[in-house]
């Protein structure tokens, strides 16, 4: 729930953020906080008190660095278009996240199954999740140049 509602929230701050600062900043701060995110989601070796409590300041962190990340780049891909390819820039956008997104889920789940198998269900899922916070900070360093 943390996640959802911070996403929510955070697409209108980081439009607003944006507007103010452009869109180099949140993407790059939206990628860090995602990053801090999913390090809290994969600390699968905590009691499982102090696991779920880091999961659900996790999942706030992630929902925060998402909301702030989404427009900007959004916006930044379809505004650099010439006004006659906006919706060509748009679709490509769209379909380039859809693509990102499924090959995400199904890299980072033959990661967890592979090291889960040989090791165990925790370790797999800190290496599923490790991906992932690969990806964000490869994200971070892209905008950053």
């Amino acid at each position: 729930i943390t996640y959802l509602i911070t996403v929510l929230v955070m697409i209108r701050v980081g439009e607003k953020i944006m507007q103010k600062l452009g869109a180099k900043r949140p993407m790059l701060y939206g990628s860090l906080l995602n990053a801090a995110g999913m390090l809290l989601i994969a600390l699968t070796f905590l009691p499982t008190g102090i696991y779920v409590v880091s999961s659900v300041i996790g999942y706030l962190l992630f929902g925060l660095g998402l909301g702030m990340y989404a427009t900007p780049s959004t916006d930044t891909a379809v505004t650099s278009a010439p006004d006659n390819k906006v919706g060509t820039a748009s679709g490509i956008y769209k379909m380039a996240s859809s693509l990102g997104n499924a090959f995400g889920i199904a890299i980072s789940g033959t990661i967890y199954a592979v090291v889960s198998e040989s090791v165990n269900l925790q370790v797999g899922a800190m290496a599923g999740i490790g991906f992932n916070i690969l990806l964000c900070l490869i994200a971070f360093v892209t905008v950053l140049f």
